[in-house]
């Protein structure tokens, strides 16, 4: 089925590209989701209209892109973790952790789906991630793990004082369950 795509969809093209793609894979995905219009004689001849009004939009896009990357590296990524003694994390860091911490540090809101992780982040350290925020702009991301500082003590408590602190619980004495008296015995006829 010939579409038009209205919107950048991975592996397959960019806005005002007409392509072939699977009768099912049109009508159940880019169709419902207004990533393509269906390829008939009227939206051709109006797409190439169009077109230089989409080229332009795809040029302002891409230098609004190529600014939020560049405020987008400047910004150090640094999340915590639960790790244990040899640096392994407890679990591991997800393209939805980056994004929160970049919504947090930067203010910049980044789809998860956008960002490109290689490997799983499994390990304490530096880690390269490339976000793509347009098709022509890929930007590299250096995210550093850390693991989770421990509660604090009080100072000068010696290790471990917090919980030698917390007193026992007493023992309480249990009563007996209350027992059924027993039934007298019927007497008989």
């Amino acid at each position: 089925m010939r579409v038009i795509l209205t919107e950048e969809v991975p592996n397959v093209g960019a806005p005002g590209q007409v392509v072939e793609v699977a009768p099912g894979y049109a009508r159940n995905f880019l169709l419902p989701r207004k990533l393509a219009i269906e390829a008939t004689k009227g939206a051709v001849k109006s797409l190439e209209h169009h077109r230089r009004t989409i080229e332009a939009r795809q040029k302002k896009l891409a230098q609004s892109a190529s600014a939020v990357g560049e405020r987008m590296t400047a910004t150090p990524i640094t999340i915590s973790a639960r790790a244990g003694e040899t640096g392994r994390l407890y679990g591991s860091v997800t393209a939805a952790d980056i994004a929160a911490e970049l919504e947090r540090v930067a203010g910049l809101q980044v789809d998860k789906h956008k960002i490109e992780i290689p490997q799983a982040i499994k390990v304490l350290g530096d880690h390269q991630v490339k976000v793509r925020l347009h098709r022509d702009v890929q930007v590299p991301l250096t995210v550093t793990v850390v693991a989770e500082s421990p509660p604090a003590e009080e100072p000068g408590a010696p290790p471990g004082a917090a919980e030698a602190e917390a007193p026992p619980q007493e023992a309480q004495p249990q009563e007996p369950a209350p027992t059924e008296p027993e039934a007298a015995p019927a007497e008989g006829p």
